[in-house]
């Protein structure tokens, strides 16, 4: 992972972080989503503003990146990735934020470490945005609710996915279930 901390909004805190963040740095808000919320912070004043508005303080290093993964792991497998390429000039590679989606030349370490990751740590659904800088693989985040965007183009279908793996792997004295039915009550 990039150098990040998570902190109380407190004097103390923003001190620390002007102290051992050089700039420019990445600021995020807590729970959002689609590139909304994050802010690259080039001064002591933009990281002021941003500490007025939020009572949690996430803050990451900075990686001069043009882009960065989207890989999708599944039940127990990687079922996608590709690349999402920020604007020119921009710092945020989201798709929702005007990035573009690349499916050439994927690194196979970038795949392979995800499938270690998500298989140790129990993860069995998830999209991991991944950074690579220099020669190092970054982890920038994970999230169970996730944008999938790059697969519209293609034939991958997550929720086929989701949905093979859900009959797969469920308990034998389950009831049988059906996709476009809900599940009976219990009386």
């Amino acid at each position: 992972m990039p150098y990040t901390q998570i902190l109380a909004n407190t004097e103390a805190h923003i001190e620390q972080i002007l102290e051992e963040f050089p700039f420019p740095f990445i600021a995020k808000e807590v729970r959002n989503s689609m590139g909304r919320g994050v802010f690259l912070i080039e001064s002591e004043a933009q990281f002021r503003d941003y500490a007025r508005h939020n009572d949690i303080l996430y803050v990451q290093e900075y990686l001069p990146i043009d882009r960065d993964l989207r890989i999708t792991f599944v039940g127990d497998e990687v079922i996608g990735a590709y690349w999402r390429v920020g604007r020119e000039g921009h710092y945020l590679n989201n798709v929702a934020q005007g990035g573009t989606i690349s499916f050439k030349h994927v690194p196979p370490d970038a795949i392979r470490l995800v499938e270690k990751v998500a298989k140790q740590l129990g993860i069995n659904h998830a999209g991991f945005d991944v950074a690579v800088a220099g020669d190092k693989l970054y982890f920038l985040e994970f999230n169970v609710l996730f944008g999938n965007m790059g697969f519209r183009d293609t034939q991958q279908l997550v929720e086929k996915k989701i949905w093979e793996y859900l009959v797969t792997h469920r308990s034998p004295d389950s009831p049988p279930i059906k996709p476009d039915t809900p599940a009976p009550r219990a009386s």
